[in-house]
């Protein structure tokens, strides 16, 4: 249903004419406007009454008693005399506005339509009642005639609120570019209209153009820029765009207006978590804990963040908080052990491993513990867990994969490559080993030819995954193919920024390209990201 103004119409006090203009009629008159100034416009109702007695005739007394009954919401009484004034005074809009005030408010479309009608007739140049007129026409579905009223009014009155209205009938029709032409000649001509900015936006929006809608509503915001709707719309619009980072811009905007909205934190810390803006996040996980104590989200993603970080006896306070709420999240007693096994809690992990069991982990014990080793990077400890359970499970393609992966971080290259040649003679097209062993000859400089083989059968598989494109980076800069190498290792680092090995590798290319600025300028952002590796360290040295 459309929002319907009621326009009262009347009702500056006018001057009666001479043949009225009694001293008794003028004493009532003034009294009754001093009741109506003090509130009381029952008497005054009593005293119009009054006058009316003097002059029964009279179009403004009928007119006076009407609106001060619509006032009090009697709309029978109000009718009446206003039907009265009407047939008195022909040439006046306001009885009918009365009238159409009051059909309004009893929901009689049609009659308020057609005293509307009567009253726009009369009063052409009046906007508010074309605007309501034209309100009129729609809910009666006359999408025509309500437009048609905006443009005869707009013909005569240069109020930019009729352009407005018009534009959003046009919207409602669905003639969305007359719509937008409107909003836009509206804002040429009023740059400052922040109605229209706001319509013209949320058209855009509808219409599925976030760029164009983004344009008007930061508009809008600028000429209202405390408006928290605003400020939210545009923050919502920016994650329909996936421009996270100018939506935590808006978020932190919003929150600075003193917004308590847990919500928007638990949403402002997803976003800080998803571009690995790991401290941001923290702190706003951090924070929306402290108003909700209890939210699991937050609770379990601080702990997965401190387990990330290596920071063990945090991780393992935030994984029992939230196990306490969820005792049947399998995963957290799963992470929680690796915790207690990292602060050497053996018999604590063992418990924790087995409830992880006991809520529907599948793993095998042994096989936790494998994993649980590998996750500490105590990948020599993981081998002996694996071995148990390799008799068994000759066939289970993951097993075999992960022990070569152990004895290659463990340093034993001859055991590692013969799992993974194990792996491939039982599944030749693995993907994941073609890589791991392709990259593993490509570090020793080693079987180049059957590396660049496997990398590219792998990269078949997935071409667009950054790890097989550096690792076909790698194989290039081990062949001596260095402007090759420089190609695919600039992907690679396009598609992972944030990857230190990567950067260290496009580094080594530049520099056998002879271009040691940029080489010293990628070994510099591989630093940042890992700050321990003192090989990197060395090189920034030797070439800066």
């Amino acid at each position: 249903m459309l929002g319907l103004a009621l326009t009262a119409g009347c009702v500056k006090r006018q001057a009666l004419d001479p043949g009225q203009a009694n001293l008794s009629l003028l004493d009532h008159i003034d009294l009754a406007a001093a009741q109506e100034d003090q509130g009381n416009l029952k008497g005054a109702i009593r005293t119009y009454k009054q006058a009316l007695k003097l002059n029964q005739n009279s179009a403004l007394l009928h007119l006076y008693i009407a609106q001060n009954y619509y006032e009090l919401g009697n709309d029978t009484l109000a009718a009446l005399y206003a039907r009265k004034a009407a047939r008195l005074d022909s040439a006046n809009a306001d009885p009918h506005l009365i009238l159409g005030n009051s059909f309004l408010i009893a929901k009689d479309w049609p009659a308020a339509l057609a005293e509307y009608q009567k009253a726009f007739q009369l009063d052409p140049r009046n906007s508010e009642v074309a605007v309501t007129l034209s309100g009129l026409h729609e809910v009666v579905n006359q999408q025509d005639s309500a437009q048609a009223v905006l443009v005869k009014a707009m013909s005569q009155n240069d109020d930019p609120e009729l352009q407005v209205q018009l534009a959003g009938v046009l919207a409602r029709a669905k003639k969305y570019q007359p719509a937008i032409e409107q909003y836009r000649s509206v804002l040429l001509s009023d740059p400052r209209n922040a109605k229209a900015s706001l319509s013209l936006a949320a058209l855009y929006e509808a219409r599925e153009q976030p760029d164009s809608a983004y344009i008007y509503y930061l508009l809008a915001e600028d000429l209202s820029p405390n408006n928290q709707y605003l400020k939210r719309h545009i923050f919502n619009l920016l994650l329909l765009k996936n421009d996270y980072t100018r939506a935590i811009l808006k978020a932190e905007d919003i929150i600075a207006l003193g917004v308590k909205d847990r919500n928007l934190r638990l949403q402002l810390a997803r976003l800080y978590y998803q571009q690995k803006d790991f401290p941001n996040a923290f702190l706003n996980f951090d924070l929306l804990l402290q108003e909700d104590s209890l939210n699991t989200e937050a609770l379990y993603t601080l702990a997965r963040l401190k387990l990330e970080q290596k920071q063990y006896r945090e991780a393992s306070g935030y994984f029992s908080r939230t196990l306490k709420i969820l005792p049947r999240l399998s995963e957290g007693w799963l992470n929680l052990g690796i915790c207690q096994l990292a602060l050497g809690q053996m018999d604590s992990a063992e418990v924790s491993f087995k409830r992880s069991r006991r809520h529907g982990n599948k793993m095998q014990m042994d096989y936790i513990w494998g994993y649980a080793y590998t996750q500490l990077e105590q990948y020599s400890q993981a081998i002996p867990h694996y071995l148990k359970l390799y008799p068994k499970n000759k066939r289970d393609l993951n097993l075999i994969f992960n022990l070569a992966a152990a004895y290659e971080r463990s340093d034993n290259f001859d055991k590692a490559e013969s799992y993974f040649l194990m792996l491939l003679a039982r599944q030749p097209k693995n993907h994941l080993a073609l890589n791991y062993l392709g990259y593993m000859y490509a570090e020793r400089g080693i079987n180049l030819d059957q590396a660049e083989t496997m990398v590219a059968q792998a990269l078949q598989a997935e071409p667009d995954n950054a790890y097989y494109i550096d690792s076909m980076g790698w194989v290039y800069f081990k062949q001596g193919k260095f402007f090759r190498a420089g190609t695919e290792l600039e992907r690679a680092v396009k598609l992972m920024p944030e990857d230190a090995a990567m950067r260290d590798h496009l580094g080594d290319a530049y520099l056998a390209q002879g271009q040691k600025e940029q080489a010293v300028e990628q070994w510099r952002k591989a630093l940042e990201l890992d700050p321990k590796k003192e090989e990197i360290k060395k090189k920034i040295e030797i070439h800066e």
